[in-house]
């Protein structure tokens, strides 16, 4: 990995132990593993939710009624939006 950027990052006393724990039982080789495969993984979560975002505010631009439910929005409070809205 020549072209890489070190940074320092805080985290909770049990964030650490977790990473720890998962360095030791020989799941990853460093902890930079670790924190690779986690910003990884967040990275397609906020990829999807950015999108959700840009359609959601083309809806709203258009006036139309929101016809789909982004994944990381509460089903719960989204369905009593849905039978609240106006027809």
């Amino acid at each position: 990995m020549a072209n890489v950027e070190k940074i320092s990052v805080s985290m909770t006393p049990q964030h650490a132990e977790i990473l720890r724990d998962a360095v030791e039982s020989g799941a990853y080789a460093s902890s930079s593993e670790v924190i690779r495969e986690a910003i990884r993984d967040w990275s397609a979560k906020w990829v999807q939710r950015r999108d959700d975002i840009a359609k959601l505010r083309a809806l709203w631009t258009e006036g139309k009624p929101v016809a789909i439910q982004p994944k990381w929005i509460s089903t719960r409070r989204s369905m009593k939006r849905v039978q609240n809205w106006p027809r």
